[in-house]
């Protein structure tokens, strides 16, 4: 199970950051089956998102950190019902998969722990998104950007 993520930030100020992030889940998000139920099966391939990330204890300290970002991802959905036009013009239903590229918003949290001199930064973070390009009434939320990352300030 392979996760890849690229990020890179810029700092203004003390307290605010402006960055981009993609991530290449692989099987990694089917694999955790996060959100799967009954013959509902969804997964998310990849992710682009700009974030804004604000310190309250500013960025060369520890501190804990809210973010707002946008995504653009890509959904897979399998066990879908798929309509395609037959030669006759009728419409017929399948069950397959069905991708979609998807645009959100979402928002987190998290803490930023300074380690070796403040070299090493160790992050905590949780963070949900939810898709408007969805084919149904209710928001597609799902959990995103979440984890242990691991980092060196040079």
């Amino acid at each position: 199970m392979a996760v890849w993520t690229l990020v890179t930030n810029v700092r203004w100020a003390s307290i605010l950051q402006l960055g981009w992030g993609g991530t290449y889940y692989g099987s990694a998000h089917k694999d955790l089956n996060l959100e799967s139920y009954g013959s509902y099966d969804h997964s998310v391939n990849y992710e682009v998102d700009i974030f804004t990330r604000v310190y309250l204890q500013g960025n060369q300290n520890k501190s804990h950190f809210f973010e707002l970002f946008g995504s653009v991802n890509q959904t897979q959905e399998f066990g879908a019902y798929i309509r395609n036009i037959n030669a006759q013009g009728y419409g017929v239903y399948t069950v397959g998969i069905d991708k979609s590229v998807n645009v959100g918003l979402g928002t987190g949290y998290g803490y930023r722990f300074l380690l070796l001199d403040k070299k090493l930064v160790l992050e905590a973070q949780v963070e949900l998104r939810t898709n408007f390009l969805v084919d149904y009434i209710f928001f597609d939320v799902a959990i995103v950007r979440t984890g242990i990352k691991v980092g060196y300030r040079f």
